[in-house]
């Protein structure tokens, strides 16, 4: 058996490197895109207009307090729909060329009751 040990017999010595007094080319870094803004969670979109989630749970807290009990699944549909009616009649109102003072008030007016009888005047 022959072992072969002739890279180890004669060794190189090292290159020896010397600092430079040149400084280092500064080196190019791509910036991440920034991220886009969180858009604001929505209840609806009528028409291209919003009716955000803090809108409807407002008027939800305020129909449960008028009402004083849990609201069923059927009542909250139910505020969301007046919500959308109410914006579609100010749409229509707008379109018609009636102007308004200030932004419409999304809150429902009258507040249903199922043990309750509407009565008019």
């Amino acid at each position: 058996m022959t072992i072969l040990l002739g890279s180890c017999s004669n060794p190189e010595p090292a290159p020896i490197i010397s600092p430079s007094n040149t400084p280092p080319s500064p080196t190019l870094t791509v910036s991440p895109v920034p991220p886009s803004p969180t858009p604001v969670p929505l209840a609806a979109t009528v028409n291209g207009e919003e009716i955000t989630l803090a809108e409807y749970q407002d008027e939800l807290k305020r129909y449960q307090a008028e009402v004083g009990t849990e609201l069923a699944t059927e009542a909250e549909q139910r505020v969301l729909n007046e919500l959308i009616d109410q914006l579609l009649l100010a749409q229509g109102a707008a379109e018609a060329g009636y102007l308004a003072d200030e932004k419409p008030s999304r809150s429902v007016s009258t507040v249903w009751h199922p043990n309750q009888v509407a009565s008019r005047p």
